[in-house]
Parts: structure tokens; sequence; C-alpha cells
């Protein structure tokens, strides 16, 4: 009988513990057995602390060695989570609340220093924020109080992001979203008798989306712009790197400890020949650690049925707590970088630093700021133009400065005081003309006023050629006006009578590239004029290589080795290399080419360098063929862009003939902007300056959440630009001993400047490197001897040389605290207190000033 008894109370025993698991909440059974889903306790408090570490730095390498700096911030803090109740898709509802903020940065010296002051206004720590979690760890909702500074609300999602740590199989790619963006996470997870490891991983190919919109993802496409590079910002542009390893608590089914490391920089390379190589970074080292898990405070919370939807929990808490919510995304929210008024130099700070060093990069890059903070500093500027109150003297930084402000009045500035000012130096207007090549969205009056300019006047053909490149550029924003650009430019050819003024719409419908049906371009290309076929061919250049190969191959086959070889240039800048038993790279007998390139620095910006020198004396459809052309471009993290590219060419015009065909062009950032030719008879020669002027040509900002922390990589380039070149012929009488020379020497001096920075809400701060990535003269004489008549034998004297200026090259720190201002007292205390931004402070921490010296690059004689 007592064996009975006792079955029966262990089955009752076995029948509670069953019943237990079932009917009890998931706190009780977590004494009973470690379960792997989040199972926060309503009626618990869970209290955790976090720091957070970012480093920025500068690196600068030369032929000395390299140099790093770094300067460090820091906040901390601590966040108290409290479950309010499980809504309709099973998610737990949590409320958050920041607290104990501390921020530090590290002054001139390297010492970390603690921001006396935390506003209110600036992080809201007294305002509660809001989250649902679901039993795998991904948070599924975020509400944030419509009070909340844009600065707050970005803080309070990256605290949010730091919890999102899922509970995946082994090996996983999840797709989630954060304060970054939405990415695909590679999980990793290892099971211990009471926890679990958890680790994730990304990087910037995992992005489908980034919370700066400038940046387009991975693989993606984006329109291109006229600087050769994208209209948007890409994810290849850039290198992130993101770890994250926690430790999830099996028994009470919360995160024990999260620990994130993380970098952003620019896609860097190497450092490679001559100069300076830069590279900006930051780097981040965050921690969540558990303190303790209490019963939740004695105050009241609000409460909703397990059915709750989003809106349900909304009303529920807004009627409770007495506030306004708004659901919102995970994703950061990127500031207008634009920095107020109060932090730059007023106009005529920055005008008097622009006269101290009027051709100074540095100093129009000073301006440019002043302009870009504030509408009303652009009205003052034109004010002063219109009124004559701004020396000649500093027109040319002004111009410079201008080019690379985006509000649309610098671009009437550009117009209506210099352009279209027929009062100013035709040069003045023209250097003004060719600063727009780098608007990469210029307004329909900027149009429309380059258009006028383009149907007469002394700017008339130098208009002309602009107005392609504006199609290219406007584009991506208004096709509209890309197209009727192009109509108006396809009107001019279908018009043209001259072989000269068929190549002016040519070149002008070139800059305007692939906006163009083909099938306008190519009846050119059978034109029984060379120069006309020559520029047909070259305003295929901006074509995508599939689109342009048959006719391509076409020319390749054509008895006109000068074609052949300008399609084999072609073929070669879209990546395409031709087959060496090709007959279009095989040398003629008595022909010559050679060619040169090297690289400057590296890092974030690298400078490139290209020339070659070709010659044909025996070429029997332009005797005498002479040509020689430089190349130099800047590369930007992993973007190019062609800076300045100059190339002439001359030939006989006839076998017995006494007279010599010069041609020269120059291309600014892609587009053809200079056209000069003329003929010229025995013992002459002729000069000119293919391009004397400067413009900022390159700025990117991108802009990285890392745990709610914005990290600003930003590069900015301007460059100034001469060409000048001279050409001549002597003894073309008797063709058995008449000389032929061309000389042109390309100067291009570029000042890069790249920086990262954080933004921690009560503070500003950053590290940068400038330099003078170029500053360098190519020069290239060449010499063809008794070689201008067909086969009379040959003899060449080729001569390039390069001049390399010192470069300068600094890492500097700056930074910014909020100030308190009050706009309004009452009774002498102040009721409308405020907390702007301070004065930006730079300093210096390392200068490099490197050698000049003269460079040999090819010495040819034969």
């Amino acid at each position: 009988m007592q064996r009975i008894v006792n079955r029966l109370i262990s089955l009752a025993l076995i029948n509670v513990v069953m019943l237990s698991l079932v009917l009890f909440p998931s706190s009780t059974r977590a004494s009973v057995t470690a379960l792997r889903s989040y199972g926060y306790r309503v009626g618990s408090q869970y209290d955790y602390t976090w720091s957070m570490d970012v480093t920025t730095s500068g690196t600068s390498q030369n032929q000395t060695g390299k140099t790093t700096q770094t300067r460090l911030s820091r906040i901390v803090g601590s966040v108290t989570i409290i479950p309010l109740g499980p809504k309709d898709d099973g998610s737990m509802v949590l409320e958050a609340l920041a607290s104990d903020i501390r921020a530090f940065t590290t002054n001139t010296e390297g010492v970390l220093i603690e921001a006396t002051e935390v506003p209110s206004t600036t992080i809201h720590p007294e305002l509660p924020f809001y989250f649902a979690q679901n039993p795998s760890g991904r948070v599924t909702m975020v509400l944030l109080n419509t009070e909340e500074s844009r600065e707050s609300a970005n803080f309070k999602r990256g605290i949010v992001s730091l919890f999102q740590m899922q509970l995946s199989g082994p090996a996983e790619s999840l797709a989630e979203d954060d304060s970054s963006g939405v990415y695909e996470a590679q999980y990793r997870t290892t099971d211990q008798a009471t926890t679990v490891t958890i680790t994730k991983d990304r990087t910037q190919q995992n992005y489908q989306v980034f919370a700066d919109s400038s940046i387009a993802a991975h693989g993606s496409s984006a329109p291109s712009s006229a600087l050769g590079v994208p209209a948007t910002s890409r994810a290849e542009n850039l290198a992130i790197s993101d770890k994250s390893t926690a430790v999830f608590d099996r028994n009470e089914r919360v995160l024990r400890s999260v620990a994130v490391t993380s970098s952003v920089a620019g896609t860097t390379d190497g450092y490679s020949g001559e100069g300076v190589a830069m590279t900006s970074a930051a780097s981040l080292k965050g921690i969540l650690t558990l303190q303790s898990i209490s019963p939740r405070a004695g105050r009241a919370f609000p409460t909703f049925p397990a059915t709750a939807t989003t809106n349900d929990v909304i009303t529920a808490i807004q009627t409770f707590r007495r506030v306004t919510l708004a659901s919102s995304s995970m994703a950061g929210v990127v500031a207008d970088l634009t920095p107020p008024t109060d932090e730059v130099a007023t106009l005529d700070e920055a005008l008097a630093v622009l006269s101290a060093q009027p051709d100074d990069l540095a100093a129009t890059s000073t301006l440019r700021e002043t302009l870009q903070a504030n509408v009303n500093r652009l009205s003052e500027l034109d004010m002063a133009l219109l009124n004559g109150t701004v020396a000649p003297v500093l027109y040319s930084g002004i111009i410079v400065a201008l080019s690379g402000v985006s509000h649309p009045q610098a671009q009437s500035i550009l117009l209506y005081r210099f352009m279209a000012n027929s009062a100013l130096d035709v040069a003045v207007r023209n250097r003004a003309l060719m600063a727009v090549v780098g608007i990469s969205v210029p307004t329909s009056e900027l149009i429309q006023g380059v258009q006028r300019l383009s149907e007469s006047g002394p700017l008339s053909e130098q208009a002309t050629l602009i107005l392609g490149a504006l199609a290219t550029n406007v584009e991506p924003s208004r096709p509209q006006d890309a197209a009727q650009i192009v109509t108006v430019l396809k009107g001019r050819l279908a018009t043209a009578q001259t072989p000269e003024t068929i190549i002016l719409a040519l070149d002008a419908l070139g800059n305007a590239g692939p906006l163009v049906e083909l099938s306008v371009i190519t009846p050119y290309l059978n034109n029984s004029a060379f120069e006309v076929r020559k520029s047909a061919l070259d305003a295929l250049r901006g074509y995508p290589y599939e689109q342009i190969a048959s006719t391509i191959n076409q020319v390749l086959v054509s008895p006109d080795h000068a074609l052949r070889a300008e399609a084999t240039a072609i073929a070669a800048a879209s990546g395409v290399i031709l087959p060496l038993d090709d007959s279009a790279v095989n040398a003629q007998p008595g022909e010559y080419h050679k060619e040169w390139q090297n690289f400057i620095g590296g890092g974030d910006v690298k400078g490139e360098l290209l020339a070659n020198l070709h010659f044909w004396p025996n070429d029997p459809f332009n005797p005498g063929w002479m040509s020689t052309e430089s190349h130099m471009k800047a590369r930007f993290w992993s973007q190019t862009v062609s800076v300045a590219r100059a190339k002439a060419w001359s030939y006989m015009t006839s076998a017995t003939a006494t007279t010599r065909y010069y041609r020269a062009q120059f291309y600014l950032l892609g587009f053809k902007v200079y056209d000069f030719n003329k003929t010229l008879p025995c013992q002459s020669s002729t000069s000119g300056n293919m391009f004397n002027e400067s413009l900022t040509f390159f700025h990117l900002e991108q802009t990285i959440f890392v745990y709610g922390i914005p990290i600003t990589l930003e590069a900015l380039a301007s460059a100034s630009v001469t060409v000048p070149w001279t050409i001549g012929v002597t003894n073309c009488s008797n063709p058995l001993h008449a000389q032929a020379w061309g000389n042109i020497t390309p100067q291009v001096k570029t000042y890069v400047e790249g920086s990262a920075s954080v933004d921690l809400a009560v503070f500003r701060a950053g590290i940068g490197v400038g330099a003078e990535l170029f500053d360098t003269s190519l020069s290239m004489n060449a010499m063809v001897l008794a070689a201008l008549a067909p086969n009379p034998g040959l003899g060449l004297s080729i001569n390039v040389t390069g001049h390399f200026e010192p470069i300068n090259a600094h890492i500097f720190i700056f930074y910014q605290w909020r100030t308190f201002k009050c706009k309004k007292k009452l009774f002498g205390v102040c009721v409308w207190p405020t907390f702007p931004w301070g004065t930006k402070h730079y300093t210096d921490l390392w200068n490099y000033h490197g050698p000049a010296y003269d460079w040999t690059i090819i010495n040819f004689n034969n």
C-alpha cells in the first residue's frame, strides 16, 4: 500500500513540475532550466553602465618617415531598462532612462579634460525613451519624445543599438538596422552552460542603406558628376569594420555585457612615390555592462494589454506620462554640416587673410567656409563687388571660393559680377567661366547665362565648351535642363558650315558625353577633314565602352594611324587593353612612342602624373607627325579625378609644304575647355597658355553613425593650374633638314585637406591632415631632326623633366565646446538659456617642409 502511495506522490510531483513549466512566468522557469531567448521580467529594473572612447587620427608619410597623431574623445553614463510588458508581436516594450552622462576630450597637450556642463537642451537625459525587443534580440520599435534634439535622438538611438544582439545559429547572416543604417550582420554564437557568447561583424559591404543618404550602398548604381566622381558617395570609398561581442545570461535571459570595436576610414592605399601620403580615420571602443537587477522603483508605470499594437502602446504611454511620442527609425539623422555663422571668420576677416596671400589655396578655403556658413555673407560679398570696394587682386581667390559654395547665390555672383560683367578684363571673366565647370548642380539661371555668352562676344567659344560640361553636371538632378542644352548644341552642329565651327560643336557635345545620341557624332568620323574626324572620335571619350566598341573597332582598322592611336587611347582609358598583335598598338617603321607614369603620395589622397610623346615622321596621311600629352590626376579614397590634361600635335600640311599645322587642347576635370590651332610658316614659332586658373574641384563629406555617435570624414581639394606651351618649326623649306619642336609645361598646385571628426553633443573634436599634393611642373621638349619628308631618315631628341617645389604638410586638431548664452532674462533671471557652439579652435601638431628637386624622366637621343 505504501508503495502505491509513494508512486502517487511521485506522479503528483512530476505533474506539478510539468504544470509549472507551462504556467509559471519565465522568471521562475529560469531557475529550473537555462533558456536561449530574451526574457525581461516585468516588475524588475536592469541597471547598466556604458562608455565610448572615440579616437580620431591623422597620418602623414613622406620621404623622411611616417607621422601619426591621435586625439581621444570619451562619453560615459548609465542607463536603466524597465520592462513594461509585451505587445502584439511578442516583443517586450522597454522604458529606458539615461543618467550620469559625462563627456571628455583631449586638449592640445593631450590631457583628457571634462566638459564642465552637459546642457539638458542637448542630450535631454530627463526624457525617457522606449524600444521593443523580440525574444531573438532584434529591436522592432523605437519611440522618442518629440522634444528631443537631433543630437539627443541620435544619442539614444545609439544606446538602443548597443542592446541589439541577436541570438542566432552557430553562424548566420541576419538582417537588422541600427543608428548607422540597414545591413546584413554576420552572427556567430557559442553556447556555454549558463551563457551564450554572441559575436556580430559587419563591413561597408554589408550595408543596404546608410543613415547618411548621400552614401550609395555597395554595388548600387549612382549617377556620375562632372568631377569624374559619383554625385553621391559610395560605400566602396569607405573602410568600415565593426565587431561586437556580447555575453548573454541564459538564467536571467538578458545581456550581461557588450564590447564593441569599430573603425571608419577612407579606403586607403600605401605610400608610393614622392610627396606626402595622407590618411585620416576614426576608431571606437565601447562597453555596456550589467550592474544590477532589482525590483523596479516604486513610481507608477504605464500599462497595456499583451495584444496592444504600436499605436496602442504610444497612446498608453502618452496618456500616462503626458508626453508626445513618435515612432522613430533606428537610423541616425545626419546634421547639416554647414557651420553656424559665429563659428567661422567674418567676411572682412576672410578677405583680409586672402589679401595677405592672394594666391594661397588655404586662404581661399577660409573664404569658402565663411561664404558657405551663411547666405548673408554671400549678400555682403555681392554688395561689395557691386560697389567696387573689393580689390581686383582678390578676384581670383574669390572665384575659387565661390566655385566651392553650394548655395545658388554663389552661382549668381559668378555670373553677374564676373562672367557677364563686360567692364572687367576678359581674362577675369574667363576665369569665372572656367570655375563653373566644377559646380555639380548648376542653377537654371547659370545655365541660361552661359548659353547667352556662348551666342556671341569674346567668350562665345569658351562658353560653348562650358555649356556642354554643364549638361553633364545638371543631368542627375534636372535631366530636362540637360536635354535642352544638348538640343541647342545639336542645332549648332547641324548648321555649322566650316571645319572649325563643326569642331567646336563636336567638342561641346563631347563634354555632354553619353547624353548625346551616337548617331549625331559618328557621321563626322567620315568627314573629309582630318581635324573634324579627330574631334568626332574624341567626343566619344565619355561613353560607356560597350556603346562605342563597334565604332572604335572600325577606327582601329582605318589606314589613318593618328586616328588609330586616338582610338587605342580611348579604349585604354576604359580599361580595354588591345591585344599585342593588333596593328593599332604596333610601332610602324620609323615610329617612336614613349610613355611615363608616376605616383605622388598615397593614403586618402595621392597624385598620378602621366606623359607621352609620339613621333611618326613618315606618316603618309600627316607627314612629320608629332604629338605630346601630359595628364595629372588626383585619387581620393577609391575615386579618381582628372585634374588637368594637356595635349598638342603638329604635322606638315603636305609632304612638300613649307608650312606646319599645330593644335593644342586642354581638359579640366575631364572636360575640354581650351582649343587652339595655327598654321606656321618656316622660321617661326608660337606660344600660349592653355589654362591659368584656380578652382575648388573636390569636396566630399561622409557621416557614419557608430552606436549613435556621428563620425564624419571629409576631403576638400583646390587647385591652381597653368599650362604654358610653345611650338615652332625651322628650315621647313628644306624638308630633309627641317626641325620641329614643341614644349608644354603643365604647372599644377593642389591643396588638399582630409579630416575625421566626432560630435559628442557637448563638443565637436577631430583631427585633420593638410598638404600640397602637387606643386609640380612637367616640362616636355621634343625635337624631330631631318624627318619631315617621307623616308628621309630620322633623328630624335626627347627630353622630359619634372620640377617639384617643396611640399608642405601638417597635421592639426580642431575642437569647439558648447557655450552658455541667455537670450532673455526676467528680473535678472535667465528664462531663455541657449547653448550654441563656440569658436572652432585649430592647433597644428606637426609640420613638414620637403625639399625642391628636378627629376629627369626621359632623356632620349637617336
